[in-house]
């Protein structure tokens, strides 16, 4: 460990104790200090984060509110699909698990005093209709809801049992979780003042798309509502595409993330 903060800081490691986060704030506030991220809350964490994915130029001028538009060329790594934290079960336990928590917070805190609105949010598989589901799912209606997702879902893998494992992991919060989950996203979630107008964790009212392709690949397009300009004045666009292979593989094929001006 000396080392490795010889080669990043060109300096020795300072005596810390031999608790693990007191070395990773240690090293956080270094790196924030060497980049000049700026001491605003969530900045040092997301900034840090985006270090192991993102060039660290890119990484300056994300904290300096700069850089407002990322896509998956803006990663020199790309993300990869992870189905946590509901990885230990199947696609339709972690959705009925789900249900009623994923896409359920509301976008303004009251303490930015900004007004609120309200978005229904859904799954929609295929040509069937649109399925709402979140935070006002009755406790009676989540099984149902999830059954019936689940059988659209399996009819649109073409009855490939591995597949549609994948995309009804996809249906939970692990879509969302690996950029806005709290603590472990790489962007800012909002249950901390987020440095910019991003206002996004894995709980975040979403509409899914889920189609077949050609190919035999089944597509899962994760986006924030964009029909209300409120949405798109204080919090940006959002938008992601995972291909599920027939194996039930998954990659991320698209990203788009349009941030707002920062609120520095």
């Amino acid at each position: 460990m000396a080392q490795i903060w010889q080669g990043c800081f060109n300096s020795e490691m300072p005596v810390v104790s031999e608790d693990q986060s007191a070395l990773e704030n240690a090293f956080k506030e270094n790196t924030a200090k060497h980049l000049g991220i700026p001491d605003v809350p969530g900045a040092k964490n997301s900034c840090l984060n985006l270090t192991s994915v993102m060039p660290l130029a890119s990484v300056v001028q994300f904290a300096k509110g700069q850089l407002n538009i990322i896509t998956l060329d803006s990663f020199f790594v790309p993300p990869k699909v992870s189905f946590s934290p509901w990885s230990s079960r199947s696609g339709i336990d972690a959705l009925k698990a789900d249900a009623h928590r994923v896409f359920a917070s509301m976008p303004y805190p009251k303490s930015m005093g900004l007004p609120s609105y309200k978005v229904t949010p859904y799954i929609q598989t295929g040509t069937n209709d649109a399925v709402d589901i979140g935070i006002k799912t009755a406790s009676s209606k989540r099984e149902e809801v999830a059954n019936k997702i689940q059988q659209e879902v399996l009819a649109e893998c073409r009855g490939n049992q591995k597949q549609a494992d994948s995309v009804l992991h996809l249906c939970t919060q692990s879509a969302l979780a690996p950029f806005f989950g709290l603590g472990s996203g790489l962007f800012s979630g909002s249950g901390e003042a987020p440095f910019r107008h991003l206002i996004v964790n894995e709980h975040y009212a979403s509409w899914t798309s889920i189609k077949h392709q050609k190919n035999g690949d089944v597509t899962v397009l994760i986006k924030t509502p964009d029909d209300n300009p409120h949405v798109v004045e204080h919090i940006g666009k959002f938008s992601s595409t995972i291909t599920v292979h027939p194996d039930g593989s998954c990659e991320y094929t698209d990203f788009n993330l349009q941030l707002t001006e920062s609120q520095q």
